[in-house]
């Protein structure tokens, strides 16, 4: 456990590490950086190496289970990004490790009532690219026989306990406190992800598209729907008559420009304000397309942050303006003419220089009221409002 850098969240927690890279997405993995460099320093859990042509040195799925236990004694509340190092649904992860960290994320969380109430309330983030295990033992945790027998199998190896087994039948599907997500690169990785993550239970749903590849259009997905674990085959969009929401998930995440040594690519407006469609954009936005804006509660977040923006006098930049065209086509540094019709000139400032901020207005919501308002420094040139 430790405290992060990411934005969306105040800790990460680590009870698996280890994967195997599925898709593009995957290419330059900074979890397999960080595990090689745990394997040089001797770190525990960090010493099995992943196959050379998917994972990498200290990275093979490796448990901790000498972590699970951690957050019973957090005495604080925190937003954990839960296996920064990892992907739970891995398939070299148990089915019934898997219900141990339900139970823990079960027992500090907002469901249990009376004396055992957690107090403070803890908020998990579960992200993969991996949704179709992800909505498999989702529905094999909604059977409460089932999810009996799974934590009867964990508490056999020593992961859970009586207490759990008997708590069991108690346990909701859809933990109050867990939010659970996709990553997605591109369209084709959108397409192929969310609907599944539409059809898995859970309290809010949300995607993370980092790190962006292409352009993603989530017009079909955050339409107004109902929200219940169902979903419409045609569209992945929920259908059930009971529990309505705005919308069919609560948040998307979108890093405004890729970090030092990332593949770069530009392309739409936010979600939380561009039509349905592609549309140009620069590296100080996110490149996504949706619907009009959202409630406020639910609103779409763009709170990763990023390293670029529009700025006529690079002052304080680090190297040169240069042009981006519609389709994200990057060009030689300008002369300091006006750019064309369509097209805008950048220039990049670092992470923490540039913000939040993009045509006027900073994108750092988050689901309910877990919002969490950046301290970035605008650069010098900035002079759109203050974060809502």
């Amino acid at each position: 456990m430790s405290t992060t850098r990411i934005e969306w969240a105040t800790h990460v927690w680590n009870p698996v590490s280890g994967c195997d890279r599925v898709s593009e997405g995957c290419r330059n993995c900074y979890a397999a950086g960080f595990a090689r460099r745990h394997r040089a320093m001797g770190t525990r859990g960090y010493q099995r190496d992943g196959r050379p042509e998917t994972s990498g040195p200290g990275f093979g799925v490796t448990l901790h289970d000498w972590t699970l236990n951690l957050p019973l004694r957090w005495r604080t509340g925190r937003r954990v990004f839960v296996n920064s190092m990892s992907d739970a649904f891995h398939p070299e992860v148990p089915d019934e490790y898997l219900a141990a960290l339900w139970a823990v994320m079960y027992w500090t969380g907002a469901d249990v009532r009376g004396s055992r109430a957690s107090k403070p309330v803890q908020t998990y983030i579960v992200l993969t690219k991996r949704p179709p295990r992800m909505r498999a033992w989702l529905k094999r945790w909604a059977d409460i026989p089932t999810r009996i027998d799974l934590i009867k199998s964990a508490a056999a190896r020593g992961w859970c306990d009586q207490e759990d087994i008997e708590h069991a039948p108690f346990m909701p599907t859809a933990l109050s406190s867990v939010w659970l997500g996709v990553s997605v690169e591109d369209q084709a990785a959108a397409d192929a992800r969310v609907p599944l993550l539409m059809q898995t239970p859970a309290a809010v749903r949300c995607v993370s598209a980092e790190p962006l590849l292409g352009p993603v259009d989530l017009s079909r997905w955050l339409r107004p729907a109902l929200d219940c674990g169902f979903a419409d085959p045609s569209d992945g969009c929920c259908t059930h008559p009971d529990n309505p929401t705005p919308e069919c998930h609560r948040w998307v995440n979108c890093p405004a420009a890729p970090a030092a040594g990332g593949r770069a690519w530009t392309g739409s407006s936010p979600a939380a304000k561009a039509a349905p469609g592609p549309a140009p954009c620069t590296p100080s936005g996110p490149a996504l397309s949706g619907p009009s804006a959202p409630p406020p509660a639910c609103r779409s977040s763009t709170s990763s942050g990023g390293n670029g923006r529009r700025e006529p006098t690079p002052s304080g930049a680090h190297g040169p303006a240069v042009l981006i065209d519609p389709q994200g086509r990057t060009h030689s540094p300008d002369t300091g003419a006006p750019a064309p019709a369509g097209w805008a000139r950048m220039a990049r400032y670092g992470k923490k220089r540039a913000g939040s901020a993009l045509d006027g207005e900073h994108y750092e919501q988050l689901p309910g009221h877990y919002t969490h308002q950046h301290s970035h420094t605008p650069a010098a040139a900035d002079t759109t409002t203050p974060p809502k």
